[in-house]
């Protein structure tokens, strides 16, 4: 039980660096900036745990940004177990998570499970979505949303805050 709770407890805090949203399918958008912004440069982060034998999770925060704000985040995280049951869990916890945040625009997510592998895939555009909205359903954002945009120094040290080494 402690070990389910304390992979949970990881998990659940690297979702709310990337914000939770509503259950779709993954949708293709465009990476296309506004004509008024620069060049779109990359940031990759990634983190690897393993957390008992048997147990891994490995995540990576793909953001994209104008070199001073972050227009598009998508996060893969992969959850790998041969305990269907600490998979399911997770899982469980996961959609409990979007709950609140269905109706929002320009934020998908994606939880399978495949085998012995859990992937939660989730892709917000911060160049579109109302920040007001996600402050008004999870306050605690307020860390990364400041003026209706997130700086990318600010997720950049919180991803590293967690173990993340970014790039």
């Amino acid at each position: 039980m402690k070990k389910k709770f304390l992979i949970i407890l990881v998990l659940v805090f690297g979702l709310f660096l990337t914000g939770c949203g509503e259950q779709n399918t993954l949708k293709e958008e465009t990476t296309n900036q506004e004509e008024t912004q620069d060049e779109v440069e990359k940031m990759s982060c990634v983190m690897q745990r393993t957390v008992s034998e048997g147990l891994s999770i490995e995540s990576t925060y793909n953001v994209e940004h104008d070199g001073k704000y972050v227009n598009l985040v998508e996060t893969v995280e992969k959850i790998t177990s041969s305990d269907k049951e600490i998979l399911e869990t997770y899982k469980a916890q996961v959609e409990q998570i979007y709950e609140p945040f269905k109706n929002l625009k320009y934020y998908d997510y994606d939880v399978n499970i495949s085998g012995d592998t859990l992937t939660s895939i989730v892709r917000i555009n911060y160049a579109k979505i109302d920040t007001d909205k996600m402050l008004e359903i999870d306050s605690s954002l307020e860390q990364l949303i400041k003026n209706g945009r997130i700086a990318v120094q600010d997720i950049k040290e919180l991803y590293e805050q967690i173990g993340a080494v970014c790039h």
